[in-house]
């Protein structure tokens, strides 16, 4: 009996200091991939703001021809709040990029409210459309940062310790 408490202590400990060495192993990869991602984050942020900008006006038009688009103005209206409130909290880079994710996919959804509806074919609105449109943004440098952090987060092993360490998965920017 007094053998298999030292075996399980011994694993224990094993799996610990093994644990301990792969946080120690990764924590200069994860810092340089942070740094790397929060700079590409840094570069793109304006231009995203620019688009989210030219979405709310295209929101807005839509808004103004009325009829039954309300329910992705609703979306659109909430999804940019809290789009801004992330950046007015220093939210972490994977939660701001989920939020520009989820604004382009809206962003398809109103395109295509205003393609299927008489009532949008609006001067304002093609207009407000078309500038979200053309506000494009360049996101491979930050697709290239996020793989760079993904590849710094190692195999199975060391994603569970980076992880618990606050180095969680970070989605890439599908424009």
């Amino acid at each position: 009996m007094r053998w298999l408490v030292r075996s399980v202590a011994l694993v224990i400990v094993a799996a610990v200091a093994g644990l301990g060495t792969v946080a120690l192993t990764s924590r200069n990869d994860l810092e340089r991939a942070n740094d790397d991602l929060d700079a590409a984050w840094e570069r793109v942020r304006p231009d995203l703001d620019a688009r989210y900008d030219a979405l709310g006006r295209a929101n807005e038009a839509v808004r103004g021809a009325g009829g039954s688009a309300r329910r992705i103005v609703g979306e659109i209206d909430s999804t940019l709040a809290r789009w801004t409130d992330a950046a007015n909290t220093r939210a972490p880079v994977a939660t701001q990029i989920g939020l520009a994710n989820e604004l382009e996919g809206l962003g398809r959804r109103l395109a295509a409210t205003i393609r299927d509806s008489p009532r949008f074919e609006t001067d304002s609105v093609a207009t407000a459309y078309a500038d979200f449109e053309r506000a494009a943004v360049d996101a491979r440098d930050l697709n290239r940062a996020v793989d760079h952090h993904d590849l710094a987060r190692g195999g199975t092993l060391r994603r569970f310790v980076t992880g618990m360490l606050g180095n969680g998965d970070v989605p890439h920017f599908a424009a």
